[in-house]
């Protein structure tokens, strides 16, 4: 009996963590060139690759309900985030690019080629 008593004064409960949300929104995929040639001081004083990183969190910043992934290429490319709502850890995976995360070469100009 006396179990029962303390079990009512605890006020056991259940809590539902589902909740379903009615958004509008759309994916995006950030593409971003980590190759060397992204070292280029072409917006001075800053290199092509912090004004890309600093456009691309203003971007992001203003965007509201879409997902948004980033993808990083070079030689190969690889998902750096897949598509979230995360903002945040969308732009803290953005700051810690570099340039020579993956091995350096871009074959976009080769593909664009005629056959």
């Amino acid at each position: 009996m006396f179990l029962f008593l303390i079990a009512a004064l605890a006020r056991p409960s259940t809590v539902s963590s589902d909740r379903e949300y009615q958004t509008n929104g759309v994916d995006i995929m950030i593409a971003l060139d980590i190759s060397g040639s992204m070292l280029a001081e072409d917006f001075q004083p800053e290199n092509r690759i912090f004004v890309a990183k600093q456009e691309a969190t203003k971007f992001i910043q203003g965007r509201e309900n879409d997902r948004i992934g980033l993808v990083v290429f070079s030689k190969k490319a690889f998902t750096q985030c897949p598509l979230t709502l995360d903002y945040r850890i969308l732009t803290e995976l953005l700051s810690e690019i570099r340039v020579g995360m993956i091995a350096d070469g871009t074959a976009i100009a080769w593909a664009s080629r005629p056959l």
